[in-house]
């Protein structure tokens, strides 16, 4: 993300560029009231000189983000007239060229988007909301109690970059603080001062780093910074990654020009540009992960009793389908030779054809059979289940007619964003392994993880392997599972999926990726507790960054049946709370070896 950042600002290499492309010099500095340029015609139409004709630029405000400029530079390296460029003085006349969120007079502006921010927390509050008052009364004060937001009363500490300090007071509507200059301070201001209470960082990275490592901080984010290391709140009730009203919190920018310094064609041009550099809330891609899915022994039985094969997703189905990629590890065979043993001593599982039916209904796209049941009816059994998965039009990964199609990516495409889906079995690799000509499924192996990652990164934009690892019934990942993770991550994965312990374990962050090493059952008919315990893990993606991650808790229901939990109280925040227990070494940002 980081890296992403970066590409929106003015290098030297852009300003040579540019400076190359006007037939001049650059300069852009921080002066009174903004960045000011000055551009001077340098050459007539017969070629002589010519007097100097000052362009003005202003951004009227501070807080116009930094990656504007770069648009801002095409729009000028386009200007017809050849132009040089120096540093100017700041000046108290309007502008010949306006980019701001309060247009001057004499210039006829237009609206080319919007700044939005977004309300931030560390994943372990359970606060979800905070109504647009309670901000304005926070950000006005400087610092709040969290009794405001429904927590438990505590001192909130509120932490923002100094760039979008007068941009949310704008879109709030109160007075903009003064945020005493770096030099006179860095960290603490006058004593009872607006700054002295409130967590200023001159970047929006330093703010991510902040919330991510203190429960006590609420951060305010532009929205083209979230991370997935933060939790967004929602405001008013609106959900800034899932929302069907406008966003309550954020500002209008406007460009315009003097019509004598730019055409109106060409006004449009730059407005186009500029609208396409705005730090919006983006559009997102919703990923949606489920551990083990078993429709054998008696979650078969229900289906059988119930003569409905969509039953086990009857209240979860929704939520399930309504993400734009959905993926699962399907415990088992399916196959209409197989003779179903419905006995809960048997650990042969299997089913028809038809469970297929919940599959479609419940909206999965992908699921891996890299696990140790893959082979519980046989090969044939295994060869029909690849035809049944590919007749209902759901993918598959990890197991194939041979070692080659096992180790395969399935690829899942999401608003032109490439998903791609690895499986590994480590618990049965050794006997249930795909050969050259053997159908099977693919062992992990971490020269292969790694090497197979790589190869899928020049497919795909995003990889997600899924491991079928570690010990079953432990909260705790083992260190073999953190070593493969780790790999896997280090190759290039942005997503790590894990299975088969039956029991949720932890989340961890690491070099940029998400790791959720077991998301315990989803589907099963284990009688006791903790299996019958699961979570969905719903990951939110900005094109190829991961931007937000929510848990969603469930209970199995009659040995068949998940319905979601409320995550942030009873059965549901416990569950959750287990992940976060289990993660505590873990839970960090950017946790390192």
């Amino acid at each position: 993300m980081a890296g992403d950042r970066q590409l929106g600002k003015l290098s030297r290499r852009r300003l040579l560029g540019v400076a190359s492309a006007v037939g001049g010099g650059l300069a852009l500095g921080p002066l009174a009231g903004g960045l000011v340029a000055e551009a001077s015609r340098t050459a007539g139409s017969d070629g002589t000189s010519a007097p100097a004709s000052p362009l003005r630029i202003a951004y009227r405000e501070p807080g116009v983000p930094d990656a504007l400029d770069d648009s801002l530079s095409r729009v000028l390296a386009g200007v017809d007239q050849p132009l040089a460029f120096t540093r100017a003085a700041p000046f108290a006349a309007s502008p010949d060229l306006y980019l701001g969120t309060t247009p001057p007079d004499g210039i006829a502006a237009r609206e080319v988007g919007r700044l939005d921010f977004v309300p931030v927390t560390h994943y372990r509050r359970w606060e979800q909301s905070v109504t647009r008052e309670a901000l304005r009364t926070i950000f006005a004060a400087g610092t709040g109690n969290w009794s405001a937001l429904g927590g438990r009363a505590g001192r909130l500490d509120l932490a923002i970059d100094r760039q979008s300090v007068p941009l949310v007071a704008r879109a709030l509507g109160v007075a903009v603080p003064r945020v005493p200059a770096v030099s006179e301070n860095p960290q603490r201001y006058a004593e009872g001062s607006w700054a002295d209470r409130v967590r200023v960082f001159e970047s929006a990275d330093r703010v991510v780093e902040y919330v991510s490592t203190n429960q006590g901080a609420l951060g305010i984010l532009p929205a083209g910074e979230l991370s997935f290391e933060v939790r967004p709140l929602a405001v008013g009730g609106v959900q800034p990654l899932r929302r069907s009203q406008p966003w309550p919190l954020g500002v209008s920018v406007f460009f315009g020009a003097r019509p004598e310094v730019l055409s109106a064609s060409q006004v449009a041009d730059c407005q186009a540009q500029l609208a396409a550099s705005l730090g919006k809330l983006p559009e997102t891609i919703t990923l949606t992960a489920v551990g083990d899915v078993m429709f054998g022994r008696r979650t078969d039985l229900r289906m059988v009793t119930y003569n409905d094969y969509t039953h086990p997703f009857l209240n979860v189905a929704q939520e399930l389908a309504a993400a734009d990629v959905t993926v699962a590890n399907m415990e088992n065979p399916i196959s209409d030779r197989i003779t179903v043993n419905h006995n809960y001593g048997t650990y042969v599982f299997g089913t028809s054809t038809r469970a297929t039916k919940g599959l479609t209904f419940a909206g999965f796209d992908a699921v891996s059979l890299a696990n140790n049941h893959t082979l519980n009816a046989g090969q044939g059994a295994l060869l029909d289940t690849f035809r049944a998965l590919n007749a209902a039009n759901v993918k598959y990964f990890g197991a194939g007619a041979n070692i080659a199609e096992a180790r395969r990516p399935a690829i899942v495409q999401a608003k032109g964003v490439r998903f791609a889906f690895l499986g590994y079995d480590d618990i049965t690799g050794s006997a249930y392994g795909a050969g050259p000509s053997r159908p099977g499924n693919a062992p992990l192996n971490v020269n292969n993880v790694i090497a197979d990652v790589k190869a899928a990164r020049q497919k795909a934009d995003v990889v997600v392997p899924f491991f079928h690892w570690g010990v079953e019934y432990q909260l705790y990942p083992s260190t073999r599972q953190r070593e493969i993770a780790k790999a896997a991550v280090e190759a290039g994965a942005g997503l790590v999926l894990g299975s088969h312990p039956h029991w949720v374990q932890a989340i961890e962050f690491y070099r940029g990726a998400l790791i959720a090493y077991s998301m315990g059952n989803f589907v099963f008919d284990q009688p006791w507790l903790e299996t019958q315990q699961g979570i969905a893990l719903r990951t939110t993606w900005r094109k190829t960054d991961l931007v937000s991650f929510d848990i969603l808790p469930v209970h199995i229901f009659d040995m068949n049946q998940p319905r979601w939990l409320d995550p942030t109280a009873g059965e549901g925040r416990q569950i959750v709370e287990r992940v976060y227990e289990a993660s505590m070494a873990n839970f960090r940002r950017r946790a390192q070896s």
